[in-house]
């Protein structure tokens, strides 16, 4: 549960960044385009402009498309993160020789790991009753 709420924080955190980052780089741009324009203009001759805006669609296409990359990238994110858990997982069990797994039950275990920490529901424990082998 606990996992599941700090991957969900993270999630949040990482898209906000996107969209803090890709807002500002907009802004940024709408700002250049309007100097660029009011110095073209005003070595031409005398328009002012004061308010530069997007249409109501191209606006709601580029926060979507926004929001498609902040989703994007904090998934990214959140494999890279379990990737780095599962081979950590691996690694200790096999350094402390806790249980020695044949390549099928990596994979496995690999897949089971995978599934459970990249999921967007959470994870329903299932408990074995009879041998692993």
């Amino acid at each position: 549960m606990r996992l599941k709420s700090l991957r969900s924080k993270f999630i949040l955190q990482v898209s906000l960044l996107v969209l803090v980052v890709s807002s500002v780089f907009l802004t940024f741009f709408i700002f250049e385009f309007k100097r660029t324009i009011q110095e073209e203009l005003n070595n031409q001759g005398s328009l002012l402009v004061k308010y530069l805006a997007y249409a109501q669609e191209i606006a709601q296409a580029m926060l979507r498309r926004q929001q498609a990359q902040a989703i994007i990238a904090a998934r990214k994110k959140i494999v890279e993160g379990a990737v780095g858990m599962v081979q950590d997982a691996l690694r200790m069990l096999s350094e402390q020789k806790i249980v020695e797994l044949d390549e099928e039950k990596k994979a496995q275990m690999v897949n089971n790991l995978m599934v459970a920490l990249v999921s967007e529901s959470e994870a329903q424990p299932i408990i074995n009753t009879g041998s692993l082998y």
